[in-house]
């Protein structure tokens, strides 16, 4: 069986679903896997500690909290290294020789900052766009300009 020449990721901070096509105007086909980033589904207050954290002034006997950052953000930013590192992997292995990259604004900055080495092997087509529910046929009309080039 001819490997797909294009694989499809629709992701967002919480999960990414793959596809493959074998060329435009030819059906998406979902493909057996998909990731989900089940922390980053959880509310910020359940991933930290029940209260923030103390530090002391740096002059003087004070002491304050301090802000411990957003965890789910953190956590969609290594689940975006997840998915880049999973779509690396497939393209060294030549598993396609397109890519199409489908994800709302915040999560493709994410997974740009980690798409370098697939880069340097092939050009990543981008659209920013939340279809991450979406069936492959309500995809094939949102990615049709994008599954020509």
């Amino acid at each position: 069986m001819p490997k797909p020449c294009i694989w499809i990721c629709v992701a967002d901070g919480t999960r990414a679903r793959f596809f493959h096509c074998d060329g435009p105007g030819r059906d998406i086909v979902p493909a057996l896997n998909y990731m989900l980033a089940a922390p980053s589904r959880a509310h910020n207050i359940s991933m930290t500690a029940d209260r923030p954290g103390r530090t002391f002034d740096s002059a003087g006997a004070g002491r304050h909290a301090y802000d411990e950052g957003d965890w789910q953000d953190e956590e969609k930013g290594r689940f975006a290294g997840r998915v880049a590192a999973q779509l690396d992997r497939a393209a060294l292995d030549h598993q396609f020789e397109r890519l199409v990259v489908v994800a709302p604004p915040a999560m493709m900055g994410e997974l740009r900052k980690h798409f370098t080495g697939i880069r340097h092997r092939m050009e990543v087509v981008e659209v920013v766009k939340d279809l991450t529910h979406a069936t492959p046929r309500e995809m094939q009309s949102h990615l049709s300009e994008a599954l020509r080039h």
